[in-house]
């Protein structure tokens, strides 16, 4: 049985391109990591990892694809994308 979540909830929007870019800059915390989606509007494949992540060494999520990391802030998660103007969602807590 899961432990119920005792903080509150983040999310954001994170606009991708062919540069390296964390989730979010802000100073969030979170006790039971971040869930990220790839926008079903996008066209290329965006990437996941950390700061040095890259479009040749990322986890790749194409449009509608998402993954659950656990981490303690979106700071810590880092996204490029094969193109330019890619969006993703994550919401963590």
């Amino acid at each position: 049985m899961s432990a119920w979540i005792t903080g509150p909830i983040q999310n954001g929007t994170t606009s991708v391109g062919t540069t390296a870019v964390p989730l979010s800059t802000a100073t969030i915390e979170f006790n039971r990591g971040v869930t990220i989606c790839s926008l079903q509007t996008n066209t290329g494949i965006v990437y996941v990892g950390a700061s040095n992540v890259t479009t040749a060494n990322g986890f790749p999520l194409a449009a509608g694809q998402s993954v659950t990391i656990e981490a303690a802030s979106p700071a810590a998660c880092f996204v490029i994308a094969s193109a330019s103007s890619q969006e993703v969602r994550w919401l963590g807590a």
